[in-house]
């Protein structure tokens, strides 16, 4: 791999590789062909991930992530509180299988924090529509703080659709039923969410009171490994 690669700067925005020991994730430059060839050069297992978070503090979509033995139900419950307020939201499974992850995409870049404020707004409707389930496997967001930390980028999040987890029916996007999507046609299951659109409106979103809802406290930098 050529020098440029391996010492460029990173930024929030790259993707970026780690190998089986999760050492420190290298920054690949986003120059045509350049990410096809470095994986040809790795030689070896990798996991992709993205930092979420741009440089000024905004972001392209919103991950929710539910661990533990109840995250089937309770990222569907999540998943039809969106449908509810007509925001478009697509559940992958996570790569061990154990969890899953509920993607919101926006169709511009929008401050982290109205992102995550927006996340809260529908956990908090999930769970006031349905006590029963308690959330238990809810984690955190991604991005997972509202600013950016000093000298750091906040959490890597592993990339869905991992060629190494697909054939365990892992890294993949699902339907209604819990069942993968076939792969051509598993990006296209959640449409991008603009924040002038009426549900952002219709629901206060912007208003909401934010003092009652269930945010996820910041972390140290991390992948999500579930």
């Amino acid at each position: 791999m050529g020098a440029d690669a391996a010492t460029a700067k990173p930024r929030p925005s790259d993707v970026f590789f780690g190998g089986k020991n999760r050492a420190v994730p290298l920054a690949l430059p986003r120059a045509p062909g350049c990410v096809s060839t470095s994986i040809r050069e790795l030689g070896q297992p990798f996991v992709a991930g993205v930092y979420p978070m741009l440089l000024d503090e905004t972001c392209f979509f919103l991950a929710v992530d539910f661990d533990k033995s109840g995250w089937l139900e309770d990222s569907t419950a999540f998943i039809e509180t969106c449908r509810r307020m007509d925001l478009s939201a697509a559940l992958e499974r996570s790569r061990s299988g154990r969890g899953g992850h509920a993607w919101l995409f926006f169709e511009e870049a929008v401050p982290a924090a109205l992102a995550r404020k927006l996340g809260c707004y529908i956990l908090t409707e999930t769970m006031e529509r349905r006590p029963d389930i308690g959330f238990d496997s809810y984690d955190r967001f991604f991005p997972n703080q509202d600013t950016l930390p000093h000298g750091g980028f906040g959490n890597l999040i592993a990339l869905p659709l991992q060629k190494h987890r697909r054939g365990d029916g892992n890294s993949v996007f699902l339907d209604d039923h819990g069942i993968p999507h076939h792969a051509s046609s598993s990006t296209t299951t959640a449409s991008r969410i603009t924040i002038n659109g009426p549900s952002f409106q219709r629901y206060g979103v912007f208003d909401a009171d934010i003092s009652k809802m269930s945010c996820a406290k910041p972390s140290n930098e991390a992948v999500s490994s579930a």
